[in-house]
């Protein structure tokens, strides 16, 4: 009974490590995105202020599709704005 409690402690403290190294990395991923994306639009080639890449912003997306589509609507005058997604993981971002 000791022995099987512990185990489960063991458990429960390896998967907070695991959440902690789950969360660190997507913060690391995220800023590898921002400064790659960056990177992009100070070349030349991508230099036009109407990219949408510029608007990005993140209220809860990963990769800033939050002020892409506040921009994609402001662009289109939409009246309605509501937005579905498809696919998404589980569902709390």
């Amino acid at each position: 009974m000791i022995g099987q409690i512990r185990t489960e402690s063991m458990i429960q403290q390896q998967l907070s490590a695991l959440n902690q190294v789950n969360v660190l990395l997507g913060r690391v991923s995220s800023s590898v995105h921002q400064t790659f994306v960056a990177q992009l639009l100070s070349l030349p080639k991508f230099d036009d202020v109407r990219r949408l890449e510029r608007h990005g912003f993140s209220a809860g997306s990963q990769n800033e599709e939050d002020g892409i589509l506040v921009e994609i609507f402001r662009r289109i005058g939409s009246p309605n704005k509501t937005f579905f997604e498809f696919g998404v993981g589980s569902g709390l971002q």
